[in-house]
């Protein structure tokens, strides 16, 4: 199980994550370094910052941050919206660090 995390800037280190009263990582299941699943965050109650990027984390809360990667382009987030992205969206290789 690894944890995808939001970013509002590049994450290289995992800062600029998003902090919104309810924001928090989405767990994310992995088969051939693809996704297995879509990958859905809660509705935002607020506007969220805009995302650049995205991470993927080896736990929830803290944990080391295994990718770092900009996202196609600004993602606006909106009272109401979610965050989501189809199977097989996702690739990590985890014998390949960048």
């Amino acid at each position: 199980m690894f944890w995808l995390s939001l970013h509002s800037g590049d994450s290289f280190s995992g800062e600029n994550e998003l902090t919104n009263i309810e924001y928090s990582r989405i767990p994310v299941s992995l088969s051939r370094g693809r996704t297995t699943r879509s990958i859905t965050s809660n509705i935002a109650l607020n506007d969220w910052l805009t995302i650049t990027h995205i991470g993927l984390w080896s736990a929830e809360t803290g944990g080391a941050l295994l990718k770092s990667m900009p996202f196609p382009e600004p993602l606006y987030i909106n009272m109401g919206d979610r965050f989501y992205l189809e199977a097989g969206a996702l690739f990590y290789d985890s014998e390949r660090r960048e």
